[in-house]
């Protein structure tokens, strides 16, 4: 995973909460930052990687959520559901979800977290914004259901 920013980011921010998920993942964080010239010029941090990678962090979580299904026969909720996953701290999107948190805490209130594929490029890459504040609404449908889902398909 590659992680990208606007200038206004800290980039030992980002390579402390790199060297935390060092472990489990391959990240890189990009040195070269994104410079926008305007009054108030946006200010993102965006986690890019190809599907297959995606796949492969998120492959336990798919497989919960078909588990549960079958198992309550179509009852269960995705509240429920993402619940949990995130609940379960061995599950590789719960850690990526918790540090993703810790590192909102450290960024800008009006800096956007997003997860994205680098289509058609890294530059103009296929994006979504993460909007949960913490460890749960990151997990949750509300913040990771959009995002990730689509892999799956």
């Amino acid at each position: 995973m590659r992680i990208a920013s606007t200038r206004d980011v800290s980039l030992e921010v980002l390579r402390g909460f790199a060297a935390k998920l060092a472990r489990d993942f391959e990240v890189e964080v990009d040195e070269s930052q994104t410079v926008l010239l305007a009054i108030e010029p946006p200010s993102w941090v965006v986690f890019l990687a190809e599907a297959d990678w995606w796949l492969k962090v998120l492959a336990a979580y798919g497989v919960l959520y078909i588990a549960e299904i079958v198992k309550e026969a179509g009852k269960a909720t995705w509240k429920g559901l993402s619940h949990l996953a995130s609940t379960n701290r061995k599950n590789k999107l719960s850690q990526l979800a918790a540090e993703i948190a810790q590192l909102r805490g450290q960024l800008k209130d009006r800096t956007r977290i997003e997860i994205g594929l680098p289509v058609p490029h890294h530059y103009f890459a296929t994006r979504l914004e993460l909007q949960g504040k913490d460890t749960t609404e990151i997990a949750e449908v509300d913040g990771v259901r959009s995002c990730f889902l689509p892999c799956f398909r």
